[in-house]
């Protein structure tokens, strides 16, 4: 059984300024963007159980471009809850988790 995906409205933001700053440089180049995002959310629909990163968060990084998926999971209902997307070279901790009370 696939388990589902609930993204947080700021993984809507985070991907449509990725997006934008993709179009801007190629619509292909934002297509492939797309397409990347869409092969993460079937990997994470798939087996979500990747590596924890810190206190009880998980990543997937994209296959292509230099962003990671933060995300928890409750195996229990078979969710999925995809926090943010951040690019590889920010530091989480100074973003979207320091107003959760992460370290």
């Amino acid at each position: 059984m696939a388990f589902d995906l609930r993204l947080d409205i700021r993984v809507h933001e985070d991907i449509e300024n990725a997006t934008d700053y993709y179009f801007e440089k190629s619509v292909k180049v934002a297509e492939a963007f797309y397409d990347d995002i869409q092969n993460a959310y079937l990997a994470l629909q798939k087996n979500p159980f990747f590596q924890f990163r810190y206190l009880d968060y998980r990543c997937l990084p994209l296959k292509v471009f230099p962003f990671m998926f933060h995300f928890t999971v409750n195996e229990k209902k078979k969710v999925v809850y995809i926090h943010a997307l951040i690019s590889t070279a920010k530091n989480p901790a100074k973003s979207w988790l320091k107003s959760k009370g992460g370290k």
